[in-house]
């Protein structure tokens, strides 16, 4: 996942720093083109997160984690999971994990439980799972249907998925309020599903809005079967800080079309949680902020730069720079890690400093795309042989980066210039895809240029962009840590806020 500038990795759209050379495609392909893949793959669905409403009845021996194989035709098997948890009043819901694919969870739309038997669909993709539970409640017998294409799936009851040990992820039943709730961004004709979680002590509460980095993530913006959200908003609820998190606009709960939405979208959603705060009793409407992740730490500040009912900041890994700087960064820290000398990363710089200009200087799409597969083609040896450390699939990221023009050209200094509110601003030291020297840089200097003085930057030693205790920082790493978020993440932030705001 690139969670630079994501529902997501953290992100753009514009969205600043969503497009790579090693990744440029930081949005999921919608699940659609996914399905034409299944034919081939065998996996259409489930990389993407989906949307919906769940409903079930008999939940009894269902509740939990379950874990086994998709079974394809060619022999191979695809590790699988379904959690299943309760919903509000008697209803299910139901997440679909594909660990091969990423562990992006996919939200069930409709899940009914009759007696022992078990039926998940997915409307859009019309995908069904059907399934029956064994007397002992410990297996599930189930096949995964698409039209004519029928593979079986076997699923047992696991504690845990194995070899995805994730112990910060909080288990139920919470020592807060966890309430359900619907977003409307009228302007839009968006309405967001979230979760509101609130402290038991008496309130009114300070609270923060948790916005997602690049790509279609859900509230708990999974990434490598990691909750990050989820793990955040339990930590600040348990210090007293109420928190809202929602899913992204066209994907799990939430209606409207994430694929085609920008940046400016997503500041709008963001506005409308403000609103809806506002209307909650439970809630000081004075000190409501926002915290944002990666390409979230950009949409933040542009509501903040317009709103004065944004009372701080918090961005995790947000862009400083703009977008073709912070994505020329990442493929010269992704390089480095992978082992590229000085003079091999100073072979690379002048490869892409060219390469994503092109978008910029050339707006017939056609003529750039030509421009820029010309400097593939025009490399020398030595260009290619350094190269080697970012050769995933060059021309294939050329249409991916012509779509992210807007990617590149935004800058989020004039907006950071803007914000008056107390900003805290923290980076991960082993951050490879929002660099952290440079990125900090440009968030402390902006926020100077603006005359705000109240602000915190501060660099985090040995963290990664997740900000997970890491060994490199490399995204190979994500999934493999089992930690969510070092607890030193979590102690600043906490810490800063209690400064802040309550």
């Amino acid at each position: 996942m690139k969670t630079i500038s994501n529902r997501n990795s953290i992100s753009p759209q514009t969205r600043a720093g969503t497009c790579s050379n090693t990744a440029c495609q930081t949005r999921k392909p919608n699940s659609r083109k996914l399905m034409r893949r299944i034919l081939y793959l065998a996996l259409f669905v489930l990389v993407l997160t989906r949307s919906g409403t769940t409903a079930g009845q008999n939940q009894s021996g269902v509740e939990g984690t379950w874990y086994g194989p998709l079974n394809l035709p060619n022999g191979a098997k695809l590790k699988m999971a379904i959690e299943f948890e309760k919903g509000t009043g008697l209803t299910m819901k139901a997440t679909i994990i594909s660990l091969d694919q990423g562990a992006m969870g996919i939200a069930a739309d409709e899940v009914t439980i009759q007696g022992n038997k078990i039926r998940l669909t997915i409307e859009e993709d019309d995908v069904v799972i059907e399934g029956t539970l064994d007397k002992t409640s410990s297996a599930i017998s189930a096949h995964w249907k698409k039209g004519p294409v029928n593979f079986p799936l076997q699923l047992k009851l696991v504690e845990s998925v194995p070899g995805f040990r994730r112990p910060q992820t909080p288990k139920r039943p919470f020592p807060y309020i966890e309430e359900e709730v619907t977003v409307t961004n009228k302007a839009a004709a968006v309405k967001l599903a979230g979760t509101l979680t609130l402290p038991r002590s008496k309130g009114p509460h300070p609270a923060a809005i948790l916005i997602q980095g690049s790509g279609p993530h859900g509230r708990d913006e999974m990434v490598g079967y990691h909750r990050p959200f989820l793990v955040l908003a339990d930590y600040l609820t348990r210090n007293g800080i109420a928190v809202l998190r929602y899913d992204k606009r066209g994907t799990n709960h939430s209606t409207g079309a994430y694929s085609n939405s920008t940046i400016y979208d997503l500041a709008s959603d963001a506005s409308a949680a403000v609103e809806y705060l506002k209307t909650r009793r439970e809630i000081d409407s004075s000190r409501i902020g926002m915290i944002g992740h990666s390409e979230g730490g950009t949409v933040a500040p542009i509501v903040a730069a317009e709103s004065s009912d944004v009372a701080f900041i918090v961005s995790l890994a947000g862009p400083g720079v703009n977008g073709r700087d912070t994505i020329i960064l990442q493929d010269l820290a992704s390089a480095k890690i992978k082992g590229a000398t000085d003079e091999e990363l100073e072979l690379i710089r002048r490869v892409v400093e060219p390469y994503y200009r092109v978008p910029l200087d050339e707006k017939d799409n056609a003529v750039a795309k030509v421009k820029m597969q010309k400097i593939y083609d025009d490399m020398t040896d030595e260009q290619r042989h350094a190269y080697r450390y970012l050769k995933d699939g060059w021309t294939n990221q050329v249409d991916h980066c012509i779509s992210y023009r807007s990617t590149l050209e935004y800058d989020p200094k004039p907006i950071l210039m803007k914000v008056k509110c107390p900003v805290l601003a923290i980076n991960g030291a082993l951050d490879v895809q929002v660099t952290p020297k440079e990125n900090l840089a440009g968030f402390e200097e902006a926020l100077k240029a603006g005359g705000n003085t109240n602000f915190t930057v501060k660099e985090l030693p040995g963290l990664n962009h997740l900000f997970q205790t890491a060994d490199t920082g490399a995204f190979a790493e994500y999934i493999k840590i089992e930690e969510t978020i070092a607890p030193v993440a979590l102690e600043t932030i906490g810490n800063w806020l209690k400064e802040h705001v309550q």
